[in-house]
C-alpha cells in the first residue's frame, strides 16, 4: 500500500500496460474539490511520475490542492475485460515459529500451498476473520497480530461460483497453540522454512510479504 500525493499540475496522461503488475492499482478516496482529473489520468509521488501506476477513476474527481490517494498493488494476472469482479475482503497471516513458517496445504479444487486466512463474513472484523480462519485451516490459536500491508488479485471462485477482485490484508502473527487437526475440509497444516515458503506459495502476493518480511532475494 502507498500513498500516492497529486499535485495539480504534475498530473500525467498514462499509456495502459496489461501485461505490467503495477499498471492496475486501485484509487483510494481522494477528496474532491473544484477542478476536475479525468479517466486515464495518474499521479506523481512527491512530484516524481509513477511509471506503471494507474488510478482507475470511474468518475470525475474534483481537484485543485495536494490530495492523497491509497493504492494497492495488484498480484497475479489482470482483469478480464468485461468480466464483473465481486470485491471481496480478506485477512492472512505470516506465522512465524522456530525458525519455520505455520502454511496450510489446501486440496482442492487445486492442490496449494498458502498462507492461512480467508475472506471476512459480514458484521466481522478483519482481526476477527484472521484468528477465525488461520484456526480453520491450521487447527492453531495465535497472538500478537500486526498488520504488514495489502495487495490484490483478480481469479475465479468455484466453490462460490463468482469472479472477485480480492483485497488481501496480510498480517504477521505468532502461532500460539495448535489445538489439532484442522477444521477446514481439505486443509492440513504444514511447516516449512521461509525462504522455501517464498518459492512454492502459489500466490504471488503471499510469497511477495514473505520475501519481504524476511528480507529474502
Amino acid at each position: 500500500m502507498r500513498k500516492i500525493i497529486a499535485h495539480g499540475h504534475h498530473i500525467l496522461k498514462h499509456l495502459v500496460r496489461k501485461d505490467n503488475a503495477h499498471t492496475d492499482i486501485a484509487i483510494g478516496q481522494v477528496k474532491r474539490k473544484r477542478r476536475v482529473i479525468p479517466p486515464g489520468f495518474i499521479f506523481s509521488d512527491r512530484g516524481v511520475p509513477l511509471k506503471f501506476a494507474i488510478c482507475h477513476i470511474t468518475s470525475g474527481i474534483r481537484h485543485k490542492q495536494i490530495r492523497v490517494a491509497t493504492l494497492i498493488r495488484r498480484f497475479g494476472k489482470p482483469p478480464v475485460q468485461g468480466v464483473k469482479y465481486d470485491v471481496r475482503h480478506g485477512s492472512y497471516a505470516i506465522l512465524p515459529k522456530t525458525g519455520h513458517l505455520l502454511l496450510t496445504f489446501q486440496k482442492c479444487p487445486e492442490p496449494e500451498l498458502q498462507l492461512p486466512g480467508g475472506g471476512i463474513d459480514p458484521g466481522e472484523s478483519p482481526l476477527g476473520a484472521l484468528h477465525r480462519e488461520v484456526y480453520e485451516e491450521t487447527g492453531w490459536r495465535i497472538g500478537n497480530p500486526r498488520r504488514l500491508g495489502a495487495f490484490r488479485r483478480f481469479a475465479f471462485m468455484p466453490e462460490y461460483d463468482l469472479w472477485a477482485e480480492k483485497v488481501c490484508a496480510v498480517y504477521v502473527a505468532t502461532p500460539v497453540r495448535g489445538l489439532g487437526q484442522p477444521p477446514e475440509k481439505d486443509h492440513s497444516a504444514i511447516w516449512v522454512k521461509p525462504e522455501v515458503a517464498a518459492k512454492t506459495l502459489a500466490n504471488p502476493g503471499d510469497a511477495h510479504f514473505v520475501r519481504k518480511l524476511f528480507r529474502l532475494a
